[in-house]
């Protein structure tokens, strides 16, 4: 499920990681790293991981982010509250997202 949605976007990055001797090259999509990513071994898929989540780390959060998200929240809870929108239930909702993307 996420790399379909991982795959509807073109996110310019560039990435160069060394995993063991081989280098993964500058990328210009998420698809050419997610395809890269799945020719690496298990052991570098999780060398490259444990990269990637001290890099994130570092990253920290993002305030305007976060303030984007709190209006979202807000305009979404007062459209359930005044009625204009109803709340679905989580579990009908993931069933039907597994239904939807089971292999």
């Amino acid at each position: 499920m996420a790399r379909a949605n991982n795959r509807r976007g073109n996110h310019t990055s560039g990435l160069a990681v060394r995993a063991g001797r081989a280098i993964v090259a500058t990328m210009s999509t998420v698809i050419e790293i997610e395809t890269a990513f799945e020719k690496l071994s298990a052991r570098e898929q999780e060398q490259f991981a444990e990269w990637y989540e001290a890099r994130l780390a570092h990253v920290g959060p993002d305030p305007e982010n976060d303030k984007l998200w709190a209006a979202e929240t807000q305009r979404r809870l007062e459209e359930i509250r005044s009625g204009r929108v109803q709340a679905i239930p989580g579990e009908p909702v993931m069933a039907e997202l597994r239904r939807r993307y089971a292999s």
